[in-house]
């Protein structure tokens, strides 16, 4: 019996060799959809369905600081004008939370508990009106934390955790509470600190400068998120993978950053601009997107993410990564249905 012990050996041993050095699973796909407003097309339908998740996470509202009344207030509120028939199951709602909240004194450390109470119930509100035949079992926050709003941010997450009636919705076990995770955040989280959450979403975009004339793509730059992903293997929470599929204009009047515009219809755009450089366009005649008045000599920067960068950027990620993970896209709206087809989206990520 002695040779079958020894080979079953070799075999145990190479088996957890090969686990060691496997690459991280990257299981379906999921989108964001960050819209204010949810409207429920085909296109919308049968994009969900071929990413193969049953989740889409939907921001739900954002909370920024009204200076006119001086109180933490909650903006942007999803807006929905029909019943919803989604092909997921699961709602994740999103909250995006300006940093300057936790500088106010309605989100400091003092007030958490009040902050995190109105948060759950708004959540519950839209919930029940809008999603009752579908399943929350996360609720995610998005916030840029910063060394001043650390403490009062991380006091507010335990807070809301905690919360009685955070407890999931439509499903028999308590609801997770995740979190995004800028890149910086990952390589020097001894100093920003990791946030007391049950999941984080690493969000692996946006590593330019966006107040830059001269930067060339803010979105997407794979060189040096490189750089920033060296410690992921590290990283001591359980996390998701986050990568771009938006474009959006990117708005300079004086050289100076004036408005990031998500559409400008092509035709109004060709008319009243010309080409400045490779990625920038200089506008002649002043004209209105349908939300922003731009002026003559204003500066216009197309930012977009290609497949051939989206391919690269996962392969990246999946180079780096200890866990498997899950794929979440930023974000489904009109001009990832025109541009990115999904087979090229899944091509890249694969």
């Amino acid at each position: 019996m002695k040779p079958v012990v020894f080979i079953i050996g070799l075999l145990l041993v190479a088996s957890c060799m090969q686990d060691k050095n496997a690459q991280p699973i990257v299981k379906p796909y999921s989108y964001y959809h960050w819209n204010t407003f949810l409207e429920n097309t085909p296109q919308l339908q049968e994009r969900l369905k071929m990413a193969g998740s049953d989740t889409l996470y939907i921001r739900f509202f954002d909370l920024a600081v009204d200076k006119q009344q001086d109180a933490v207030l909650p903006i942007a509120t999803l807006q929905i004008d029909t019943v919803l028939t989604l092909p997921v199951n699961h709602i994740v709602p999103v909250i995006y939370i300006k940093n300057e909240v936790f500088l106010h004194k309605d989100g400091s450390a003092a007030q958490a508990a009040v902050l995190a109470s109105n948060l759950a119930s708004k959540i519950k509100r839209l919930f029940q009106s809008h999603f009752k035949n579908s399943i929350v079992k996360q609720v995610q926050i998005d916030c840029d934390w910063t060394d001043s709003t650390q403490e009062a941010y991380f006091t507010f997450l335990k807070t809301l955790k905690q919360q009685v009636d955070f407890v999931s919705i439509n499903a028999n076990q308590p609801t997770q509470l995740t979190a995004t995770i800028r890149l910086h955040q990952v390589k020097y989280r001894e100093r920003t600190g990791v946030p007391p959450i049950d999941r984080g979403v690493i969000m692996v975009y946006n590593v330019g400068d966006l107040g830059d004339v001269n930067e060339q793509n803010s979105i997407i730059n794979n060189a040096t998120t490189a750089t920033y992903l060296g410690r992921l293997k590290e990283y001591p929470l359980g996390y998701d993978i986050a990568l771009p599929v938006f474009s959006w204009y990117v708005v300079y009047r004086n050289n100076k950053l004036t408005a990031v515009i998500n559409e400008i219809d092509a035709t109004t755009l060709s008319k009243n601009t010309t080409r400045a450089t490779v990625n920038k366009i200089k506008v002649h005649t002043p004209f209105n997107t349908g939300t922003t008045y731009l002026y003559k000599d204003d500066i216009i920067r197309k930012e977009s993410v290609t497949a051939a960068q989206l391919k690269e950027l996962a392969t990246i990620v999946k180079k780096e990564a200890a866990q498997d993970y899950n794929t979440i896209l930023y974000h489904i709206n009109a001009s990832v249905l025109n541009n990115l087809p999904t087979y090229e989206i899944e091509q890249s990520i694969k």
